[in-house]
């Protein structure tokens, strides 16, 4: 017999497929573990992707936000410009407004004086007709008359009135 046993043999030979079997395992375990772990990476790179595909959109989004941002800021503030000037100009309107109110009024007040200072001097000319011996058709006549006609009637001499001529009798009632 040899120097060991078939029985210790048998045993080393057992423990050496025990132990062979063991690393077989670990390393279909190791397998396992690496295999897994490049699925997570992948995984991973595939989210990181994902994510960075997100942020570039985000920026780009945030890029044309800002643009429409800047414009409206814009258009903002001329709206506002146009607004202030509308704003002048209604007040400026409003002063010619009431400074052509105020020139109406005076105008208004002018001629209400000029109709009072018209029929006063109607009345003094008939009056003074009268007193010259011209026959004076209607009270209103002589304030609606004619201005020519009234000339004329002025024209008439001291002593050629109506009742002394044909012609001057009919030059009043033309």
């Amino acid at each position: 017999m040899g120097l060991f046993s078939t029985s210790t043999v048998e045993r080393e030979e057992k423990l050496l497929q025990k132990e062979q079997k063991n690393d077989e395992k670990a390393i279909k375990l190791a397998l396992k573990d690496l295999d897994r772990a490049h699925k997570a990476q992948r995984k991973a790179e595939k989210a990181e992707h994902d994510a960075a595909e997100d942020h570039q959109k985000a920026i780009r989004r945030e890029e044309k936000l800002a643009a429409e941002l800047l414009k409206l800021q814009h258009e903002h503030e001329s709206a506002i410009v146009t607004k202030d000037t509308l704003a002048n100009e209604v007040a400026a309107k409003q002063e010619e407004l009431n400074r052509l109110g105020g020139e109406v009024t005076r105008f208004q007040d002018s001629l209400e004086k000029a109709q009072e200072r018209a029929r006063q001097n109607g009345q003094r000319r008939e009056k003074r007709l009268a007193e010259l011996g011209v026959a004076v058709t209607s009270p209103t006549a002589s304030s609606s008359a004619d201005p020519l006609l009234v000339a004329e009637r002025r024209e008439v001499p001291a002593g050629a009135g109506p009742a002394n001529s044909g012609a001057g009798a009919a030059q009043l009632e033309a």
